[in-house]
């Protein structure tokens, strides 16, 4: 008697993977596949099991940092905000394409080690470093910074200038990190550049964006915060169709209530064959959705970057529901986490059309709406064909390739590695 690992699939992908005897054959029943094994299930995902887990109990000390043998060729990733993981990880695997070894810093708060445990990093290339990262002002430490060919520090937040670290860190070290070619990546360039004239420019000089805007008048180097990996599962349109909205849900960034109106509208005309995932960890109302609604919405609150990817990787459709009249800072100066994910993961983007001309996404790769008209662009979801939803995934792909194509031509220029 052989054993067998077979796999079930809920609502078209979710996977749930057992180790046991087939007894039963497969059979169909409320759109699901059932596979009956005498056996034990032995993990959600299998993914899960072979992870390369990097984990609080596995990372190293920071101290040990400030005397650690430093291999030729390695770069430094800085992190001091909770934020940003999905974007540290996909440096990772950019520095490493390009040939170097890496280190990463996180604070001892920081639950983003997370995000770089799901990419499957070999530990003879990558190591995290967890612990208080006030130490990095000290002199030991900072002496060690010349053995790093470069220097990256993964959020240039620094907009409180008395109690933010990096700003310290910019005046402290200045002059042994611009030694070591010191980069940043603006995330909110409105804030992140409130410095003194010359100040800012040096800033500009030493920085990539994540999106191709033109910030204060200049092109930066675009990294595309799209590569990430093996958290990246191959997906088919699902029967019911399940909707993924993450992000804050504040007032005047994300306007959940036209979302809701446009779910409830659905459920108001007998379709019912959709289900919602929220994810947030910033809330600045209360969230009562209609009891018509709740059958329809799984809400998931604060998860981890592991529980993130799987809900977004069974999700079909990513809604922005943002609203352009609040969103000139996404149009401008400060890229959407949402589109990213889109991207990175291939999956279309409902977004209203004056935000995704922002972002040079077309009706190829991206569901558009005008204002008040979401519950159409909701509509035309359900009712796409698979055939149809196919091409947005192609033409996802297609420009997530040329995205993180183009950016390592950037990370080659700036950093003087040839091709």
């Amino acid at each position: 008697m052989s054993l067998l690992v077979k796999k079930k699939y809920l609502n078209g992908n979710r996977k749930y993977y057992f180790l046991g005897v087939p007894l039963l054959s497969k059979r169909r029943k409320d759109g699901c596949t059932r596979t009956y094994l005498l056996g034990i299930r032995i993990c959600k995902r299998m993914r899960e099991s072979t992870l390369y887990t990097q984990t609080l109990e596995t990372m190293l000390d920071i101290k040990g940092l400030i005397n650690a043998q430093i291999k030729k060729n390695t770069v430094l990733i800085i992190e001091v905000t909770e934020s940003h993981g999905d974007v540290a990880a996909c440096m990772i695997s950019y520095f490493l394409d390009l040939g170097y070894n890496v280190d990463i810093v996180l604070s001892s708060e920081n639950i983003i080690h997370e995000a770089v445990s799901c990419m499957n990093f070999s530990k003879d290339k990558v190591r995290v470093f967890n612990g208080n990262i006030g130490i990095l002002k000290s002199e030991d430490f900072a002496q060690n910074l010349v053995r790093y060919k470069w220097i990256l520090l993964n959020t240039a937040r620094a907009w409180d200038h008395d109690n933010n670290l990096l700003f310290k860190l910019y005046h402290i070290l200045d002059e042994i990190i611009y030694k070591n070619n010191v980069r940043f990546i603006l995330h909110h360039a409105t804030k992140e550049l409130m410095f003194s004239e010359e100040l800012r420019n040096r800033m500009l000089n030493d920085a990539f964006v994540l999106f191709k805007f033109p910030i204060l008048g200049r092109r930066l180097p675009f990294i595309s915060a799209t590569k990430y990996g093996s958290s990246v599962i191959e997906h088919k349109k699902n029967r019911i169709i399940k909707f993924f909205l993450s992000g804050a849900f504040i007032k005047t960034v994300r306007h959940i209530d036209s979302v809701i109106d446009s779910l409830c509208k659905l459920v108001d005309n007998g379709i019912t064959d959709f289900r919602i995932v929220l994810i947030t960890r910033t809330m600045d109302y209360a969230f009562n959705p209609p009891n018509k609604l709740l059958p329809f919405i799984e809400f998931k609150g604060k998860t981890t970057y592991p529980q993130l990817y799987d809900e977004l990787n069974d999700s079909d459709f990513i809604m922005s529901g943002q609203h352009s009249e609040k969103m000139t800072e996404y149009l401008y100066n400060r890229v959407s986490g949402n589109h990213l994910l889109s991207v990175g993961f291939a999956k279309p983007m409902i977004m209203h059309e004056e935000i995704a001309a922002a972002y040079k996404m077309d009706s190829t790769n991206t569901i558009l709406h005008k204002e008040n008209e979401l519950y159409d662009a909701l509509l035309r979801c359900i009712n796409m064909t698979e055939k149809e939803y196919d091409k947005y995934i192609k033409n996802l792909k297609s420009l997530r390739t040329k995205d993180e194509t183009e950016s390592l031509d950037n990370m080659r220029r700036v950093f003087g590695i040839a091709k």
